[in-house]
């Protein structure tokens, strides 16, 4: 067994990360952990004070990884393809993180997907609306549609499925952009969820 004195937290903590990235945040336990280190799990709760506190911890390091995504997609020419795309990659490259932000449901410290959403929401509409002067809610009605088409996509990623090219996924995205546009542009209530459908059907089926 390794001596407590030679492990530090930082030491704990990464290992930690490394277990969720690799096995998933479901099985992290004292135990595993201790395991994985080849020590006693006595230095996770003098730490940590309890495992409690080191997934607390770890959840906020995996959000915080996934805010990083979402800015750096925002440096994109294009935000909402960037950030299309970050969210994709996101669940690419980090499948268990991805799984623990938004296949998690709500507990105690871990948001669940509802917050996590917020998380994107408010990084991007904020950004977008001070940019390109475009209306909050605008933007807020899109981002919500996106969202569940990359999320099915992103879900198909992580349960090793399906993963759609970069290309495939950019062309879903501008297509649906183009849609949505045009319908806020020239059907009304349609931002407001107030239009009338039985004539919207009426109007497109004899167009």
């Amino acid at each position: 067994m390794a001596r407590t004195a030679t492990i530090r937290k930082e030491d704990i903590f990464s290992s930690a990360i490394d277990f969720v990235r690799k096995r998933g945040f479901a099985l992290l336990s004292a135990r595993s952990l201790a395991a994985k280190m080849k020590m006693s799990t006595q230095p996770i709760f003098s730490y940590f004070g309890s495992m409690e506190g080191l997934k607390q911890e770890v959840y906020e390091y995996v959000k915080g990884r996934y805010v990083e995504y979402i800015k750096e997609g925002l440096n994109n020419e294009k935000p909402f393809i960037g950030v299309s795309m970050a969210y994709i990659n996101f669940a690419r490259k980090e499948k268990e993180f991805y799984k623990l932000l938004f296949l998690t449901k709500q507990k105690d410290y871990v948001g669940g997907a509802r917050f996590s959403l917020k998380i994107s929401q408010d990084l991007i509409s904020d950004y977008i609306n001070k940019k390109f002067d475009i209306k909050l809610e605008v933007v807020d009605h899109y981002f919500q549609i996106i969202w569940l088409i990359l999320s099915s996509i992103a879900n198909q990623i992580v349960n090793d499925d399906w993963d759609h090219s970069d290309e495939e996924v950019i062309k879903v995205i501008e297509e649906t952009g183009i849609a949505f546009y045009k319908a806020y542009k020239e059907i009304p209530g349609f931002a407001d969820g107030t239009y009338n459908e039985p004539e919207l059907i009426k109007y497109l089926i004899s167009e």
